[in-house]
C-alpha cells in the first residue's frame, strides 16, 4: 500500500503548487483567489450570435449495370423515385443585423434547401449570398426580426499564445464549447508551400465597406516595402490617405486591365472583396488568374490584416519537421 500512497502524495503536491504557482490569479495582497478562471461570461455574450445550419441536398443514386439490360430495368422504379436526399449540418455565426450569416463553403456546397436555426429557437431559411472554395467561406442571409451580430474582434491586437474559443454544434452533439490557443501566424500556409511574399507588389480592389481598412493595409504593405496597384475607386482613396498608387483598369474598363497585370506576373499579392453577385463573377477571373499563376490572393479584409501582423512578425518563419527539431535536441 505504501508503494501507492507516496507517488499520489507526490503528485497532490506537484498539482497544489502549479495550482498555486501559475494558475491561480494572485490578489493584490498576495493570496490566491479561490474563484476558478471562467470563461462563461464570454461564452454567454457570444452564443446568441452563433446557429445551426442544416442542409439537404437532393442526390442521385449512381446508376447500377443491371439497369443497362432491359430484362431488369423492367423491374426498376422511375429515376424521380430512386432519387434520396442527403442531409448535413454545420455552425455559422450572425455577422449583422439584416441577417448575414458567415459559416464554411462546405457546409452548403450543392444545398437544395439551406435552414438556419438559432440559439433562441427560432428558424428561418437561408439564401446564399456569395462562396469562395479558394479559403472555404460561404455567406448566408436570413430574414428574422431581432438578430445579435457577434462582437467583432481587432485581429491587429492578436498575438501568439492568445486564448480562443470555439463555439458550436459538431456532428448535431448539441451546443459545445472548445478552448484553444493563438498558435502562429502565417505557419499553415508556409507549410504547404503558399507563405506569404515579403516584398514586391501588392494589387488591391476592394468593395466600399473595406475602403478604410484597405488603407491601412496598404499603408503596412508600403512601409513593408511593397508598391501598391489599385483599381480606379481604391486607387482614390489611398491616393486621398497620401499613397503612391499605380492604377490598373478592371476587367469591363478595357486592356490592359488588372487579369493582364496578373498574367504579365506584375502582381505578388492580391486583395480583392467583393460583395452582390455580379461583382463576385466578375472577380471570377482574378482568381482564376492568381490560382494559376500562384499569386499570393486573400478576399477578406481580415485575412489581409492577418499578412500584415505575419509580415511584421520578426524572426526565421521557416517551417520544421517535429522530428528534425527533436534530433537537434538529443543530439
Amino acid at each position: 500500500m505504501k508503494f501507492l500512497t507516496w507517488p499520489a502524495i507526490a503528485g497532490l503536491l506537484a498539482a497544489l503548487l502549479i495550482l498555486d504557482r501559475w494558475v491561480l490569479p494572485v490578489t493584490p495582497g498576495g493570496n490566491p483567489r479561490q474563484e476558478p478562471i471562467s470563461y462563461a461570461q464570454a461564452v454567454h455574450t457570444a452564443t446568441p450570435s452563433v446557429v445551426n445550419i442544416y442542409t439537404a441536398k437532393l442526390v442521385n443514386p449512381r446508376r447500377s449495370s443491371l439497369l443497362e439490360n432491359r430484362y431488369f430495368r423492367r423491374f426498376s422504379p422511375p429515376e424521380s423515385q430512386r432519387q434520396r436526399i442527403e442531409r448535413s449540418l454545420g455552425s455559422g455565426v450572425i455577422m449583422t443585423r439584416q441577417g448575414h450569416i458567415l459559416t464554411n463553403n462546405h457546409v452548403i456546397s450543392g444545398a437544395d434547401a439551406i435552414q438556419v436555426l438559432l440559439q433562441d429557437g427560432r428558424s428561418a431559411s437561408a439564401v446564399v449570398v456569395g462562396t469562395d472554395s479558394a479559403t472555404d467561406l460561404a455567406v448566408l442571409r436570413i430574414d428574422l426580426p431581432d438578430l445579435q451580430p457577434i462582437e467583432q474582434g481587432n485581429s491587429n491586437t492578436a498575438r501568439v499564445g492568445d486564448v480562443v474559443l470555439a463555439i458550436g454544434n459538431p456532428l448535431g452533439f448539441g451546443h459545445s464549447v472548445t478552448q484553444g490557443i493563438v498558435s502562429a501566424f502565417a505557419k499553415a500556409m508556409l507549410a504547404v508551400g503558399e507563405g506569404p511574399p515579403s516584398g514586391g507588389t501588392a494589387l488591391i480592389s476592394v468593395r466600399d465597406a473595406d475602403k478604410p481598412a484597405a488603407v491601412r493595409v496598404a499603408g503596412e504593405l508600403a512601409a513593408l516595402g511593397f508598391s501598391l496597384a489599385a483599381t480606379a475607386g481604391t486607387a482614390a482613396v489611398l491616393e486621398r490617405a497620401g499613397l503612391a498608387v499605380r492604377r490598373v483598369n478592371k476587367v469591363l474598363e478595357g486592356r490592359p486591365h488588372i487579369v493582364d497585370m496578373i498574367k504579365n506576373d506584375e502582381a505578388d499579392l492580391i486583395i480583392n472583396t467583393t460583395e452582390g453577385r455580379r461583382a463576385i463573377e466578375d472577380s471570377a477571373s482574378i482568381r482564376a488568374s492568381a490560382e494559376s499563376h500562384r499569386v499570393f490572393y486573400t478576399t477578406t479584409m481580415a485575412a489581409a490584416e492577418a499578412v500584415c501582423m505575419a509580415l511584421r512578425q520578426e524572426g526565421d518563419q521557416t517551417v520544421r519537421r517535429l522530428q528534425d527539431l527533436h534530433r537537434s535536441i538529443v543530439a
